[in-house]
């Protein structure tokens, strides 16, 4: 390994081969828990020269290792916080980007999922999202990384499933939720993006990480929004005593909360939309009749087949979280309304035997009933 060390001295590099080697020992090492601690105590020096081989352009024999050898030390957290200070994260999406230019060999799968790997472990923690998203609030350069990444997951490609934890991560933080939430054009954002990823839910031969990944992304997605109509509603209510107090609002104070009241509600129509609804909800309830239009009455003689409701738990999970926090909204309830969500709800709850999913259902059936109205209460009891 110390020859590696002089990978971070570009006045004396070793020899590829024995840059190869050192990185290859790295890698093997790191494998396992004592090996890691080795290569760690080294790691004010290692790390910088790992990252370099890593994130070299065009990629040298030693990068692949490297990459791996990384992967597993980042997620020791001190480890981490190192490479991020290094500057690892635009480092590595600027290798991304030279992989697929015109004049670089087609990247080895392998070595992607290895750069998204690595991405994934940096943006566990928010300061390394924000660093992928250029800041608190998102860059022009982090809405475009959060593009490539939309679109890497959408592709179905080799790199599909190791993009999925980077959603989940990214939509941590308020910048990355906005940019899935928010309509594009001035305000930013990737319109359609929510919608898209939601589509990957019911997305032929997709793996339980590609899926786990969406319904999580949709997860911290909704309960923001919620949260959002929440405090939308409570300044309405404010206002409205105050209007019978006769109180006069502060121009700017109105103008913000004008502002507030715009962004929830464009927020929350995202969300609630039924490109995003009947997704999770197939993949929560399954194949329910009252989540199929065609098997109506008139509806077509074929209807589309429904698939049964998510195999993972977790996904299962995700996703009762996310219709629980819309439901505790008005805007939300009205739309889960829209789409059967309650009837859908409460035939599932039969069949589901994940505890904790069986909990959110049993939260968002007990919503509907405080918020019912004029015997709506039989179709929303939990059997």
């Amino acid at each position: 390994m110390l020859s590696l060390i002089g990978c971070s001295r570009p006045a004396t590099p070793p020899s590829p081969q024995l840059a190869s080697g050192a990185a290859d020992a790295v890698l093997g090492l790191s494998s396992t828990t004592d090996g890691a601690q080795t290569v760690l105590a080294k790691s004010v020096t290692l790390l910088p020269a790992l990252l370099r081989l890593a994130t070299t352009t065009p990629p040298v024999a030693a990068t692949d290792a490297a990459l791996g050898g990384l992967v597993n030390l980042s997620h020791d957290p001190a480890a981490a916080a190192g490479l991020r200070s290094l500057g690892a994260i635009p480092r590595l999406m600027d290798a991304l980007r030279d992989d697929d230019g015109e004049d670089t060999a087609a990247p080895s799968s392998l070595r992607a999922e290895r750069r998204l790997g690595l991405l994934a472990n940096l943006t566990a923690e928010e300061a390394g999202a924000e660093a992928l998203l250029g800041g608190p609030a998102a860059s022009p350069a982090g809405t475009a990384n959060l593009a490539r990444l939309l679109g890497a997951f959408l592709s179905g490609g080799a790199s599909t499933d190791a993009v999925a934890p980077l959603l989940t991560n990214l939509t941590r933080t308020p910048a990355g939720r906005a940019l899935l939430l928010d309509s594009g054009g001035e305000a930013g954002g990737l319109a359609g993006g929510l919608a898209a990823a939601a589509s990957q839910l019911l997305a032929g031969g997709a793996s339980t990480t590609r899926r786990a990944g969406c319904a999580a992304a949709l997860r911290n997605c909704c309960l923001a929004a919620a949260q959002a109509q929440a405090a939308v509603e409570e300044e309405e209510e404010a206002d409205e005593e105050e209007e019978e107090e006769e109180k006069v609002c502060d121009p700017a104070t109105a103008a913000a909360a004008a502002a507030a009241l715009r962004e929830g509600t464009a927020r929350m129509g995202a969300v609630l939309s039924p490109a995003v609804l009947r997704p999770a909800l197939i993949a929560l309830c399954g194949n329910i009749a009252a989540l199929n239009p065609g098997a109506e009455e008139g509806g077509p003689a074929n209807p589309a087949p429904i698939p049964p409701p998510d195999a993972d738990e977790d996904v299962r999970e995700a996703l009762a979280e996310a219709v629980l926090s819309l439901a505790g909204t008005a805007p939300g309830r009205a739309a889960l309304w829209d789409v059967a969500a309650p009837e859908a709800l409460r035939v599932a709850y039969v069949e589901e035997e994940g505890p904790y999913v069986c909990e959110a259902m049993e939260k968002t059936a007990r919503l509907f009933l405080e918020n019912a109205t004029g015997g709506v209460e039989d179709e929303v009891v939990v059997e």
